[in-house]
């Protein structure tokens, strides 16, 4: 299944990588939220390191990402893991390696 994904928002006109893979991880926590119960166990995986532990500070020390670009998708997606009932699981996979997922997301990508 391929999901389209707009990176770039009328408000910030700004499309990076981070952007993009944060947008993937929002977008992926939409879709589980439509597939299953508020309270199970969800679990996202994801290459990008960088994007889980801003997701991770913005939940933390908030007041450390209020300047960051991509702030208030950051922060959307903190708030959307803050209010699942169930367990939340970001998991970082190895990047282009030959996981199936993985390069399946790269080829749709590019």
């Amino acid at each position: 299944m391929t999901i389209p994904i707009n990176c770039c928002t009328p408000e910030t006109h700004v499309d990076t990588i981070n952007r993009a893979e944060l947008a993937a991880i929002s977008v992926a926590f939409k879709a589980a939220a439509q597939h299953m119960a508020r309270t199970g166990v969800l679990h996202i995986a994801t290459d990008s390191l960088g994007s889980i532990r801003q997701i991770f500070k913005a939940n933390t020390r908030p007041q450390d990402m209020l300047e960051h670009r991509h702030f208030a998708l950051i922060k959307s997606i903190a708030n959307t893991v803050a209010a699942h009932e169930g367990t939340v699981h970001l998991w970082k996979v190895k990047s282009h390696i030959g996981i199936v997922g993985n390069e399946e997301a790269d080829r749709a990508a590019g």
